[in-house]
């Protein structure tokens, strides 16, 4: 007989149920300027932006990311972001609890759905 696994598959449903265990564990800083905020108050453990977001955007959080050693995943879309944490959508969340922080990263990074991925403060 086969060695049994008893570890789960991620899904994106996984890691937006860790995005909403840190929104309710106040562990989150939703919106352009808060996540911003938080990564120049080095209080950011990961930035997360949607998929959807402007190019613009994209670039302005990957270079923060890059200057503070954030690490920086895009994915879903604004909507399920937004809903994930209670709200009509976000385009961009900061995850301020390293554990949580650690564990949303992997989750994604297991997913591979978020092709453009940074890992400057990484392990």
């Amino acid at each position: 007989m086969g060695k049994r696994s008893d570890q789960k598959i991620p899904t994106e449903k996984s890691v937006l149920g860790l995005i909403s265990l840190c929104a309710k564990q106040g562990a989150l800083k939703t919106g352009e300027f808060m996540a911003d905020s938080a990564i120049k108050d080095h209080k950011a453990k990961l930035v997360i932006i949607s998929k959807d977001a402007s190019d613009n955007t994209k670039k302005g959080f990957k270079d923060a990311c890059a200057f503070y050693k954030v690490p920086y995943r895009e994915f879903s879309d604004r909507y399920t972001l937004g809903h994930s944490i209670g709200k009509e959508y976000r385009v961009s969340i900061a995850v301020t609890n390293e554990g949580l922080a650690e564990k949303i990263r992997e989750t994604i990074d297991a997913l591979s759905i978020a092709p453009d991925q940074t890992d400057a403060g990484g392990k």
